[in-house]
C-alpha cells in the first residue's frame, strides 16, 4: 500500500515548502517525503487507468483541512516582498511579479481585506470584477482549492472519501467552569470562550455531580447564548431539569438556558437504574 499527501495545487514556488502531491513513507519513526512526487493536474491526464498502470496496488491519498479549504489555500498563493522593486507589495509566487488590480499593485492589507471573496463590487464604476485572488500580473488566473478541484474535475477518479470534519470539545461542568476561571485569570477568557462558543460540537458532562461556583449559572448562560442556533451542545446531568435552578442558584439564569436548550433540541431521560448495572447483571447471568 502506498500512501501520498496531497500538499497543494501547485508545482512550484518557496522551494522549502513541499509542493503538488509527494509519496510518503515512515523511516525511523518519522514520516518522510519520499518516493514519487506529481500533481492532481497530472492525475487528471492520467485517469484512472493510466494511474492503475502506475500503481496497482492500493493508494491513500491524505489532505490536511488547512490546504484543502479555499479560504486556507489563498494564504499558500500569494506572499509579500521584502526586498527589491517591488517592496511591500503582493506578489505572486510562481512568478515573483507583484498582484495588480486595473493597473495598481496591491499590498499585505488589500489581501486581508479580500482574501476571503472570489470577486468585489467596484463601488465607483458600480460593477463586479474579480478581486486579488483571481488575479496575477494582471491577467484572471483561476485557482481553487484542492478539494474544490478533485470535486469539479476529479468527481469519479478516486474509490472512497473519508472526511474528519467533526471537532467536539469534552469537559465535565465543573472543568469547564475551573478552566474557564484559569482563563479569566491569565488573561485568555475571551479567547476560550470563543473556543467554547464555536466549536461544533460541546459535551458538557455531569452537571450537579460536584460543587459548582456561584458563577456557574452565568458561565454556562453565556456560552448556550452564544452557541445558540449556531453550533450542536450535548449537556449531561443526573439531576432533573427542575433542579437545576437550586443547583445552579439562578433560577432567572437557568429559565433562560433551558428556554434555548430544548429548542431545535432532544430530552433523554435514561431512568433511575445505572447502564452498567444492567450490563452487570447480564454478564454474570451468562
Amino acid at each position: 500500500m502506498r500512501v501520498l499527501l496531497i500538499d497543494d495545487m501547485r508545482n512550484g514556488g518557496d522551494p522549502k515548502e513541499p509542493h503538488g502531491i509527494n509519496e510518503v513513507r515512515l523511516r525511523r519513526g518519522e514520516i518522510v517525503r519520499e518516493g514519487l512526487h506529481t500533481s492532481l493536474a497530472e492525475l487528471r491526464r492520467l485517469g484512472r487507468k493510466g494511474w492503475r498502470g502506475l500503481c496497482p496496488g492500493t493508494t491513500i491519498f491524505c489532505i490536511g483541512r488547512e490546504k484543502a479549504k479555499l479560504s486556507y489555500f489563498w494564504k499558500h498563493c500569494y506572499g509579500k516582498s521584502r526586498s527589491g522593486r517591488y517592496l511591500g507589495s503582493l506578489a505572486n509566487p510562481d512568478t515573483g511579479c507583484p498582484v495588480e488590480t486595473d493597473g495598481v499593485r496591491l499590498s499585505a492589507l488589500d489581501f486581508e481585506k479580500k482574501r476571503l471573496h472570489q470577486i468585489v463590487e467596484d463601488s465607483k464604476a458600480g460593477k463586479t470584477k474579480y478581486s486579488a485572488l483571481w488575479q496575477a500580473d494582471g491577467n484572471k488566473i483561476v485557482r481553487m482549492a484542492p478539494a474544490e478541484y478533485m470535486g469539479r474535475y476529479m468527481p469519479d477518479w478516486f474509490d472512497y472519501a473519508i472526511a474528519d470534519e467533526i471537532h467536539q470539545l469534552y469537559r465535565e461542568a465543573h472543568a469547564l467552569l475551573e478552566d474557564l476561571a484559569d482563563a479569566t485569570l491569565d488573561g485568555t477568557r475571551k479567547e476560550h470562550m470563543e473556543l467554547l462558543s464555536t466549536v461544533p460540537l460541546l459535551i458538557i458532562d455531569d452537571l450537579g455531580m460536584r460543587k459548582l461556583p456561584l458563577t456557574a449559572a452565568e458561565e454556562l448562560l453565556e456560552i448556550i447564548m452564544r452557541r445558540y442556533q449556531r453550533t450542536s451542545t450535548l449537556l449531561t446531568s443526573n439531576r432533573p431539569i427542575e433542579d437545576w435552578g437550586k443547583l445552579l442558584g439562578d433560577s432567572a439564569a437557568v429559565t433562560a438556558m433551558l428556554d434555548r436548550l430544548p429548542h431545535h433540541g432532544h430530552v433523554l431521560k435514561c431512568g433511575p437504574r445505572s447502564w452498567r448495572t444492567k450490563s452487570g447483571n447480564r454478564g454474570e447471568a451468562q
